[in-house]
C-alpha cells in the first residue's frame, strides 16, 4: 500500500501565522532546509529550500505556543498541492499538512546565577529557608 508521508528537519524560517476559524485553529509557517555539496571545482555550494507547513487544531495551538522563527523542528505529514488560476495562468503551491511537529532545540535555560543571593535576601541565612 502506498502512503503519502513526508519527514522534514529544518528551522522555522518565518513568523508563525496563527488564526482561529469557526471550526478550528490553523497555524502556517515555513521551514528552511539547506543542502551542501562540493562542485566539480571543489568549491562548497549551498542551496536553501523553503517548505510551507500547515497545522490544524490542537497541533496548531501547540505550535503557536512553542515555536518561533529560528527554532529547529522535526515535521511529519503529507504533501498536498493546491492549484488555482490567476490572471489566466494556472498556479501551484505544494505544502506539508503536518500531523506531528517536534521542537528539536532545547528549551531556554533559566538563569540561576542570582538564585542564592535572592534566597539570602528573602530568607536570611540558609538555615532559615522554609523547605
Amino acid at each position: 500500500m502506498d502512503r503519502n508521508l513526508v519527514i522534514l528537519i529544518g528551522r522555522v524560517a518565518t513568523d508563525l501565522d496563527y488564526k482561529q476559524t469557526q471550526n478550528s485553529s490553523v497555524c502556517n509557517f515555513n521551514v528552511v532546509t539547506n543542502k551542501k555539496w562540493r562542485d566539480k571545482g571543489g568549491q562548497e555550494q549551498e542551496q536553501a529550500e523553503f517548505t510551507s507547513i500547515v497545522t490544524w487544531g490542537k497541533l496548531a495551538d501547540i505550535c503557536k505556543d512553542i515555536l518561533s522563527k529560528g527554532k529547529r523542528v522535526y515535521v511529519e505529514g503529507e504533501l498536498r498541492t493546491d492549484s488555482w488560476e490567476q490572471d489566466g495562468v494556472k498556479r501551484y503551491k505544494t505544502k506539508i499538512i503536518a500531523n506531528n511537529v517536534i521542537m528539536l532545540d532545547r528549551k531556554e535555560q533559566v538563569d540561576n546565577s542570582n538564585l542564592m543571593e535572592n534566597i539570602k535576601e528573602n530568607f536570611g541565612a540558609i538555615d532559615n529557608i522554609p523547605f
